[in-house]
């Protein structure tokens, strides 16, 4: 059985890397003087947040300076940056929004998430990663579930796809990793979808739903079609606002508890850009038989979520409510 690990942190809802890079996208009618002022206040506000995250506050000032140092060398390097995370030896692109978060916060930047897999996976145990990016969770994931595990990786951006690809071959996941490089949704076919977003690219399903410059064609299809057969101990979707449709190309799966959790994003500003609401996300998964929780790390227990929340949720099926908690409890 994998021994818990003392975990590290994460500022929650919060993409700083994405956010230091819409001023530079700003239109060029916007005055130079309110740029800057705005580009100097998104730094104030990733020091702050930096500062703050519970990975970092043993020495706050010593990660305020690192994230400061980060930003010089990203901007002197073109080539892949090499990073150990995960018991893997990573290499990701130097603008990596993602690899910036590692770099502010550990292993454990998505604090709730990654403390629930370390206490609820275990070796030999099936995960979905639909919306992974450059695959932070995806290696997180195939660390818990070593050595005989597997991760399902849905991510539709070539260049993300292929560099979770690379990483995969390099480390030897070998069969333990399958990248399919599609957005999942209900239906398959073909979507624009906004690619020069980083973490947050997203599929462009509602008219005027991004705020970005580039697009790009990609394949969707439904996680029910795509996924081979077998037991799942826990699916992760992230997409961006497209959580309804992944859901609801995900209900034969659902329907039948499989599988009995289910780590979602759903939030209501997000979704409502793609057309859907956190409600609507909810109602769909209890229709299905799911109870939403939040994590409490420090007690490593499922507590409710507050009328107002707007977090990350997990769903747990509520018959399969008993087994997880006792993973839970180790």
């Amino acid at each position: 059985m994998l021994a818990k690990q003392t975990v590290c942190g994460q500022a929650r809802d919060m993409d700083p890397e994405i956010a230091e890079r819409v001023p530079r996208a700003a239109p060029a009618t916007v005055p130079a003087r309110s740029r800057k002022r705005t580009r100097i206040a998104l730094a104030r506000s990733v020091l702050r947040q930096v500062r703050a995250h519970p990975a970092n506050a043993a020495a706050p000032n010593r990660a305020a300076l690192r994230a400061c140092l980060w930003q010089v060398r990203k901007r002197l390097t073109r080539r892949p940056i090499r990073r150990r995370a995960y018991g893997l030896d990573l290499r990701f692109p130097p603008g990596s929004g993602s690899l910036s978060n590692l770099v502010y916060f550990g292993e454990c930047f998505e604090w709730d998430n990654i403390n629930f897999l370390r206490c609820y996976l275990r070796p030999g145990d099936r995960v979905v990663d639909a919306g992974a990016n450059v695959g932070m969770f995806t290696y997180a994931a195939a660390e818990a579930v070593a050595p005989d595990g597997r991760v399902e990786v849905f991510e539709p951006l070539a260049w993300a796809a292929e560099a979770i690809a690379a990483n995969v071959e390099h480390n030897a996941l070998g069969p333990r990793v399958t990248v399919h490089s599609i957005a999942v949704a209900d239906r398959a076919g073909t979507v624009k979808f906004a690619s020069d977003l980083d973490v947050s690219s997203h599929i462009e399903f509602v008219a005027g739903a991004s705020f970005n410059k580039m697009s790009t064609e990609v394949r969707t299809d439904t996680l029910d079609a795509t996924l081979p057969p077998g037991p799942i101990a826990l699916a992760k979707i992230d997409v961006e606002g497209a959580e309804l449709l992944a859901l609801q190309g995900f209900r034969e799966h659902l329907g039948a508890g499989n599988p009995p959790v289910v780590m979602i994003e759903a939030h209501n500003g997000t979704l409502q850009k793609m057309g859907s609401s956190r409600a609507e996300v909810l109602a769909l998964l209890r229709d299905l038989g799911y109870e939403m929780h939040l994590f409490d790390v420090a007690t490593s227990r499922l507590i409710p979520v507050p009328e107002r929340s707007n977090e990350d949720v997990f769903a747990v099926r509520t018959t399969d409510l008993p087994m997880v908690l006792e993973r839970l409890a180790g």
